[in-house]
């Protein structure tokens, strides 16, 4: 299992490969450094890069949150809120981002979000990319708010 919180929990004074290596030396992966390295290109992100984690935009900083969640290979990426604070083209990049990740290693996403429309175009665009077949599953909301079916529908995002 892979988690990428909601609030950050990045060490601002670290480079992202000192980031990540130091979760790969928690996790007890035989050689973090070539663990680190690969789970920060799996998120288009520079081991190499000097600066640290507090110079980084809030894409650079979700992005790395993603790293640290691929540590250990999981078979479930949980994301939460994982595009919140983000702009339109950052949150385009994120998605595709996502369905690259998914596409190389496999993995299962399952994103919690309040925003239904943008994770169901992601679940759209991802279905008609894939070849295999993407489900989707959401939960009405408790309380007096309407099941946001006839939003997914919408968008086109609803199995028929």
């Amino acid at each position: 299992l892979g988690v990428a919180p909601q609030q950050e929990m990045l060490f601002d004074s670290q480079t992202p490969l000192e980031f990540v290596g130091l979760a790969a030396t928690l996790q007890g992966l035989v050689d973090s450094g070539a663990a680190a390295r690969a789970a920060l290109d799996k998120v288009e992100l520079d081991a190499d890069d000097p600066r640290p984690i507090a110079t980084y935009s809030k894409g650079m900083r979700q992005r790395l949150g993603i790293a640290n969640a691929l540590m250990n290979e999981p078979d479930l990426l949980v994301l939460d809120e994982p595009t919140q604070g983000l702009d339109q083209p950052g949150e385009a990049a994120f998605y595709r981002l996502i369905e690259e990740v998914r596409r190389d290693t496999g993995v299962a996403v399952l994103m919690v979000s309040h925003d239904l429309g943008a994770v169901c175009v992601a679940v759209y665009v991802a279905d008609q990319r894939q070849s295999d077949n993407l489900t989707y599953t959401h939960t009405n909301h408790i309380g007096s708010n309407p099941a946001p079916d006839h939003h997914a529908r919408d968008i086109g995002c609803a199995r028929r």
